[in-house]
């Protein structure tokens, strides 16, 4: 691009609006996209009629709907209290005719920074997974989802790809995307993997656990483009911030 010249004074007080100047390696990146289709759920318990959430595959969601059968109100109130008091996200029901609507309405965040929020999809999950569910394909997928996406798990450690290495960091996963009907399913994670991960401890890692469950799985790992800390380039730029701020510039993955 073209530079400009600063005033005096402008670039400084620009710069002293952030607090910190970071700047870290771009890292892997994975979107996998997970589904399957199945036949209406028959048989007693209770039953999940449909599933929606999230608003962009990057974004950790902050918003979750669940329609559901066959539950008792008074039991689905107790249990999505009790979630509620446990993950911060506020998990509310109403009744409609045979259904209950299950709301939940948590914190939104990035997907490279999903401990910032509060994801309501796995929120989500994890009450639907403290009910009576019955035995059919819907209700199995909940409780698969579950399983691999637990609430609060933001390294992906029951998927078997938790890692991190010193230059980049901690490795951050975000069920980001959820639309699940009574005749099938499709999901989305985001994944921030540092550099020290390959496809075959990442995208194959999640492959052969998807399989077993016969869910179809899409997505690849994205090369990252690391740039040494102790380069002219990033030393230039931290020279400059420090000069404009007064303040200690320092890398960050």
């Amino acid at each position: 691009g073209v530079g400009r010249h600063l005033p005096p004074g402008e670039g400084k007080d620009a710069i002293q609006k952030n607090k910190t100047c970071k700047i870290w390696p771009s890292i892997h990146k994975i979107f996998i996209q997970i589904s399957k289709t199945w036949e209406k759920t028959q048989g007693s318990g209770v039953k999940v009629l449909s599933l929606e959430g999230g608003i962009r595959k990057n974004v950790a969601p902050a918003n979750c709907k669940a329609v559901i059968s066959g539950g008792d109100p008074a039991q689905v109130q107790e249990v999505l209290a009790q979630v509620s008091r446990e993950t911060g996200v506020q998990l509310t029901a109403n009744a409609e005719g045979e259904t209950l609507t299950v709301t939940a309405v948590g914190v939104q965040a990035h997907a490279s920074t999903p401990d910032e929020g509060k994801n309501a999809i796995t929120a989500t999950l994890e009450a639907l997974c403290r009910l009576d569910l019955a035995q059919g394909e819907a209700e199995t997928t909940v409780r698969r989802l579950h399983s691999c996406f637990p609430y609060g798990d933001n390294r992906g450690k029951a998927l078997g790809i938790a890692m991190e290495d010193r230059e980049s960091g901690v490795l951050t996963l975000t069920l980001s995307l959820l639309t699940l009907t009574q005749t099938g399913f499709t999901a989305v994670f985001d994944s921030r993997d540092p550099l020290c991960a390959t496809k075959e401890n990442t995208v194959d890692v999640v492959e052969r656990k998807f399989a077993g469950y016969g869910w179809s799985c899409e997505g690849s790992l994205r090369p990252a483009h690391a740039v040494d800390a102790d380069s002219d380039f990033i030393r230039t730029l931290l020279s400059a911030y420090e000069t404009y701020s007064d303040k200690k510039g320092y890398c960050e993955a």
